[in-house]
């Protein structure tokens, strides 16, 4: 490991998963690791801090002044305009997000995938791929709850060793705050109205997307999508387009089709055209690991044999009552929600609602009226969704209180040989903790149907 942060006082704003993992690759690094958080934190993250003897300070008021620090690490849920992080620039110290400081540990290459949907799919069939290409990898970054090994980029630091490969997902909360970050190659799968609140604006948020690609040159990869009028690509990089049925890398048939060469995906569970998209993402993100070797492409795609689905990401629940049910709670924003409706086809009835991030609702709205699905609308912003949504023409039930009240409107409403979809296209803060709460309440709500 690198000598740099021996002996080095860090401050780490932030008790969650990322700040924990923050302080354990501090520890790893010889570094002097002090936590901070503004809530209370959970006893199960302060006993682990005590174990780890690592001192923390909860409720904290934010003056940074207070804090022993040579350097701030900040966990991706805290501003990067946060106060007490700008306190900290005026006293002259570094603040580096987590991506960042993971990035300045790390002692392999690092591949990286963002983007506003697919993200999660595609990080997770990259890191197969590079497996099969004979490579140890860690699955990690802001990658959560898809039944993957998953851990944050920071704990993955820590624990691999040399010319591990580190192949990451990576918000755009997270991205916000990168400087050198250089990853041997990165993905943008596309951009799409997302998390607004954060970032105020589209151009914001689209600008925190492409900052993955800003630090790269000729010895890395980038890869993106053809047409998408969001991402920029600086000069510098190699850069593989990518698109449906033209680009460097493109489909055809059940064919995935990389410079020319192509490998077929007819005997893998990848069945959705945008997993296959997915999955091409993936094998141009592997490959650049064995420049040079003809047969890498088939190599990699070995890897998408062993692909299945992630938890809380289109998991079908099983037939109750006729009825087909789908867990898509991963669904945060609603171009996500008209990507699934569209993937599963046939008759549906869509449960979306909850914390809406300032994105959109009228294309959702278009593609229900024009599909006609139905839509039972929930939570804290069930009303607004719903007005928008049937100003489209959409066939709208509720709004409804609660996730539990939507989807006994929608059983009661549903019909034999009909879709029952939680595809929120909000957050889930409102009733659920985050969107595996969410998920996990509405396959027991499914499981009480019975069979």
């Amino acid at each position: 490991m690198t000598e740099a942060f021996r002996g080095l006082r860090l401050a780490i704003f932030g008790l969650g998963r990322s700040g924990l993992g923050a302080a354990r690759l501090a520890l790893r690094l010889g570094a002097k690791p002090f936590v901070v958080d503004e809530g209370p934190g959970t006893p199960g993250q302060v006993a682990t801090l005590g174990e780890l003897g690592v001192p923390c300070r909860t409720n904290w008021d934010g003056n940074a002044s207070e804090i022993p620090a040579d350097a701030w690490v900040a966990s991706p849920g805290v501003r990067a305009d946060h106060p007490s992080l700008v306190q900290a620039r005026s006293l002259g110290l570094p603040v580096w997000g987590e991506v960042e400081f993971a990035y300045r540990a790390a002692q392999g290459p690092i591949l990286a995938v963002t983007g506003t949907n697919g993200k999660s799919t595609t990080t997770a069939m990259a890191w197969l791929c590079v497996q099969t290409l004979g490579q140890k990898a860690w699955l990690c970054g802001n990658i959560a709850g898809t039944g993957y090994p998953e851990v944050p980029l920071t704990e993955a630091v820590a624990r691999a060793e040399p010319g591990d490969v580190l192949v990451a997902e990576i918000s755009s909360f997270q991205l916000e705050t990168v400087e050198k970050f250089r990853p041997l190659a990165a993905a943008i799968t596309q951009i799409r109205p997302d998390h607004l609140n954060r970032h105020g604006s589209m151009e914001a948020y689209a600008a925190a997307k492409n900052r993955i690609f800003a630090a790269m040159g000729r010895e890395e990869r980038a890869v993106a999508p053809l047409g998408d009028p969001w991402v920029r690509v600086p000069a510098g990089p190699e850069v593989l387009w990518f698109g449906r049925e033209v680009g460097d890398a493109h489909l055809d048939g059940d064919r995935l089709v990389v410079r020319g060469d192509s490998v077929s995906i007819a005997e893998t569970p990848i069945v959705h055209e945008h997993d296959r998209l997915n999955a091409l993402v993936a094998l141009c993100l592997a490959t650049k690991l064995a420049p040079g070797d003809p047969d890498s492409l088939h190599r990699a795609a070995e890897g998408l044999r062993g692909f299945r689905p992630l938890t809380h990401r289109m998991e079908d629940l099983g037939v109750r009552r006729g009825v087909r049910f789908v867990n898509a709670s991963m669904c945060t924003n609603p171009a996500a929600v008209v990507a699934v409706s569209r993937a599963l086809g046939g008759r549906r009835l869509l449960l979306v609602g909850g914390v809406a991030k300032e994105t959109p609702f009228a294309d959702l709205g278009r593609h229900a009226a024009e599909e006609g699905c139905r839509v039972c609308v929930y939570g804290r912003d069930g009303e607004r969704i719903g007005a928008e949504l049937a100003a489209e023409g959409a066939t709208v039930i509720g709004p409804f209180g609660s996730l539990r009240e939507a989807f006994q409107a929608a059983v009661a409403a549903a019909q034999a040989g009909e879709t029952v979809v939680l595809a929120p296209g909000c957050a889930s803060f409102d009733e659920f903790r985050d969107f595996e709460e969410r998920g996990a309440a509405f396959r027991t709500l499914v499981e009480g149907l019975g069979t």
